[in-house]
């Protein structure tokens, strides 16, 4: 993100005039999701002064050498109901919001959030459907296997936390510092294929100043 960045978290970079996660803590908010635990890494004390009491905070010291995998282990002991999983440099809409948690009403174990609309030339991480469920998260997935783009997120139900915490488990005993959320959805989907919601363009990351300018022109 050089040379906007300058030491700024990426969740702090602004939408509408507006840090992308209190856009994502306003709009949890407004549908009545007020437990949220925020893990921090790289500079902390920036995004506790942004996010203040509206969140708990778990410090992940080892946030420079390990995968947003470990950082999501390091909150296992606050997961104890439904679990929705998002990265703090993600925009997304209500919209998006209440697809996933729709899944919550219809029993759906696990959940992942999809985006059939995007050309197969921006996908990064792809995903193969075989009989209406997710079988593979990858990327570089090849077109003929590539159904869509994976988007970040990841609904868990309570029934399903004890798989959940297995499969990181398993891969954080391989490596602390490789992968990331899509190498536990695509262990997740290997296991046992996943569930989907396809969730449009209603949610995007950013990870270069191209795609930030990108997200501007979608929700700016």
């Amino acid at each position: 993100m050089n040379p906007l960045s300058n030491n700024k978290p990426k969740c702090l970079f602004e939408v509408r005039g507006e840090p992308a996660i209190l856009r994502q803590l306003r709009l949890l908010n407004d549908i009545g999701i007020e437990d949220i635990v925020t893990v921090v890494g790289f500079e902390a004390e920036q995004v506790r002064e942004a996010v203040g009491k509206r969140a708990k905070y778990i410090y992940n010291p080892y946030y420079r050498d390990s995968s947003s995998i470990y950082s999501l282990w390091r909150s296992k002991e606050e997961m104890d109901d439904n679990l929705l999983i998002l990265n703090s440099d993600i925009v997304y809409t209500r919209e998006f919001l209440a697809s996933l948690l729709e899944a919550a009403k219809t029993h759906l174990l696990i959940c992942l959030p999809i985006n059939t609309k995007q050309p197969f030339e921006e996908i990064d991480v792809g995903v193969q459907i075989e009989g209406n469920k997710v079988t593979r998260v990858d990327k570089n997935l090849p077109k003929e296997f590539c159904y869509a783009g994976s988007v970040d997120g990841l609904f868990v139900t309570r029934e399903s936390l004890g798989r959940l915490k297995k499969v990181m488990n398993a891969l954080l005993k391989v490596s602390l510092s490789e992968g990331g959320i899509y190498s536990l959805k695509n262990r997740l989907a290997s296991e046992e294929p996943l569930d989907f919601r396809d969730v449009g363009n209603t949610c995007r990351d950013f990870d270069t100043v191209e795609e930030y300018k990108r997200v501007w022109e979608l929700f700016g």
